[in-house]
């Protein structure tokens, strides 16, 4: 990402040289001035909504602003504007074959505020098994629109932190919901019920 928005400024530097060389215009003191600003620390890693891409957004506006750089189609700044839908679990409870699952088991992705499901309901029950692609697999299921129950086999335990961790957030959510349920392998009965917090980030 650093190298992309650097290579943005540079390439706006050469465009609005009007003439001068290149050697005059693009020099190793002025991409290394672009890149300290841009990493550092209070940048926060120009992780989406923290204050830190806001402040290498407005350091960029001034860029652009300094060369002269239009805005397109007459836009008052160099912004796109976009929001995006994020979903924050507030409780959970899942049972598969009368046993009440230890949350620290379970990943679910879904950008409703309420959830309540059966094996009754329209949901589909599959399976990561032992010896599966779990990175191609967890793929499938996760872009899925439909509602499904994902059972993973224990041989992929090291891989739920890293599942854990994935960012609840997205431009264009469905209406449906996904959940991976480790260590467990069959669930003939089982009752779902969530609780999420959905808000807009801009």
């Amino acid at each position: 990402m650093k190298k992309i928005i650097v290579s943005i400024l540079v390439l706006s530097l050469y465009l609005n040289a009007h003439g001068q060389s290149n050697d005059k215009i693009i020099t190793t003191k002025e991409v290394t001035r672009i890149e300290k600003i841009l990493s550092a620390d209070d940048m926060q890693g120009r992780r989406t909504f923290t204050p830190g891409i806001d402040k290498a957004s407005a350091f960029i506006e001034s860029e652009f602003k300094k060369i002269g750089l239009q805005t397109f189609n007459g836009a008052t700044n160099y912004r796109q504007e976009f929001s995006m839908t994020a979903s924050k679990a507030v409780s959970s409870k899942i049972t598969i074959d009368g046993k009440e699952i230890n949350n620290n088991q379970v990943v679910t992705f879904s950008y409703l505020p309420q959830v309540s499901l059966t094996e009754k309901s329209d949901i589909s029950v599959v399976k990561i098994n032992k010896g599966d692609n779990v990175g191609q697999k967890f793929n499938e299921y996760y872009k899925s629109p439909k509602n499904l129950l994902v059972l993973v086999d224990p041989s992929f335990e090291k891989v739920l932190p890293n599942i854990q961790h994935i960012d609840r957030i997205n431009a264009n959510p469905g209406n449906n919901t996904v959940m991976f349920v480790f260590g467990t392998t069959e669930a003939t009965t089982f009752s779902v019920e969530l609780t999420n917090t959905i808000s807009k980030k801009h």
